[in-house]
């Protein structure tokens, strides 16, 4: 018996048994308490023992019964030996894991490792282990399909780490080859990648004009981050710029603008160090159309000083209604009876004398 068993079993040959007899096993224990089991007709008996410890001599023994009388057999002492451990990972071979690239930046190391092709023993769990550039070491339990995330902190360029496998089955443990990772520069991702920047649309333009007008529809998702900048290229390869709004628009501050010369307008998207254009838009510079100054002025009516027959002019006044717009004149006519027209210039004080020739009454 050894000290993993917990049950001591037997067997005792039975010949020319007295009618109604019974045997009985009792094994008395290394305290001096006893155990007992009744001893099968085949002779076989099993006594519970509870837990032995190395070097407890048993003293085994059978009792024969028969009407209240017994007999015992001579006694067989067993010692208890010590349980010789076997270890399940003694002939297992645990692979290597292959890991995942690491860039800086990064918190966790990621990897997996082949537990199919040649399968652990019963019970054996695995972890993975990452050694830092210090020598702190990351731990992390290895799932079911081999794979495996430790985290680690944040991981610089050029650090070198180790990562290895650990089997542990019964108090065992058993670790994989190690395989040495060298961490990478940060790869920037470009954000701008798959956002399209719209072009503007320009508002007319007038020589004249010293800024550049327009809206740009700005694409719904906006990339988290990205700032929207309109730019002018004028006639003279200049550029103008300025920062487009939440809503779109967009004013540029330029020199005054000459009649068809060219401007191009585009729209540029900047996150990070990362840039996008437009398309670009052309935008012509239209002459500028004569205005006219006296659109919106009130001409008075001019009240007329009455006329006789034989007079040879007529005269009145007109109220100027101010302010006049610079370089206004003002002038009276006359349309006689036969349609002709006579006119006269009227004076900065409204007055007005129109030489028309002789008057007939009735005229």
């Amino acid at each position: 018996m050894t000290t993993d068993d917990t049950q001591l079993t037997g067997k005792v040959t039975l010949t020319d048994i007295p009618a109604e007899t019974t045997f009985e096993a009792v094994v008395t224990m290394a305290d001096g308490s006893t155990k007992r089991a009744n001893v099968s007709p085949d002779g076989q008996f099993t006594i519970e023992t509870g837990q032995l410890a190395a070097d407890d001599v048993l003293a085994v023994k059978i009792t024969a019964k028969n009407s209240g009388y017994t007999k015992d057999s001579a006694s067989v002492d067993v010692t208890v030996t010590q349980a010789t451990d076997t270890n399940p990972l003694a002939n297992y071979t645990v692979a290597q894991p292959v890991v995942d690239a690491a860039s800086a930046g990064d918190t966790t190391v990621t990897g997996k490792v082949d537990l199919t092709t040649n399968p652990a023993p019963a019970g054996t769990t695995f972890e993975a282990t990452v050694m830092l550039p210090d020598g702190t070491l990351k731990t992390a339990e290895v799932a079911a399909d081999g794979t495996f995330t430790v985290t680690t902190g944040e991981l610089k360029a050029d650090d070198i780490l180790e990562i290895h496998i650990t089997a542990y089955n019964s108090g065992y443990q058993k670790d994989s080859n190690p395989v040495q990772l060298t961490v990478d520069a940060a790869v920037e991702t470009n954000p701008l990648e798959n956002y399209t920047v719209n072009a503007p649309v320009v508002a007319p333009l007038t020589e004249g004009d010293t800024a550049v007008k327009g809206q740009v529809n700005l694409g719904i998702p906006i990339p988290n981050g990205t700032t929207f900048e309109a730019v002018v290229t004028l006639a003279d390869g200049t550029t103008k710029s300025v920062a487009i709004g939440a809503d779109g628009q967009f004013t540029v501050p330029t020199e005054a603008l000459v009649a068809d010369e060219t401007v191009a307008v585009k729209v540029v998207a900047t996150n990070g160090t990362f840039t996008k254009d437009s398309s670009v838009v052309y935008q012509k510079v239209s002459q500028k159309l004569p205005t006219d100054p006296i659109a919106d002025y009130e001409v008075g009516t001019p009240t007329v000083d009455p006329v006789t027959a034989d007079q040879t002019s007529v005269t009145g006044q007109v109220v100027l209604a101010e302010p006049i717009p610079e370089g206004t004149s003002f002038e009276a006519t006359v349309t006689l009876a036969d349609g002709t027209q006579k006119t006269a210039t009227v004076d900065e004080n409204g007055h007005f004398t129109i030489v028309t020739g002789n008057l007939t009454e009735g005229d």
